[in-house]
């Protein structure tokens, strides 16, 4: 019965996590944009900033699944 609960759940982390990235390649493009890169800098800094995120956020989930097991 707990396992049902927790699909659902992971979805959604993984939206927000998805949500999350794409604000920062939104804000890293936009300033990229705003110093006078041209369109390949503003997409390249936008798919950094995105790539950073998504693995940061990822990398984050067994930390805190660790953390969760020690309490």
């Amino acid at each position: 019965m707990h396992a049902e609960y927790t699909e659902p759940v992971w979805a959604l982390w993984v939206l927000s996590m998805f949500l999350f990235a794409l604000v920062i390649a939104l804000s890293a493009g936009l300033v990229e944009s705003l110093v006078g890169g041209g369109l390949p800098t503003v997409v390249r800094s936008g798919g950094t900033g995105f790539a950073t995120a998504v693995a940061l956020c990822l990398a984050a989930v067994p930390a805190v699944r660790e953390l969760r097991k020690r309490r």
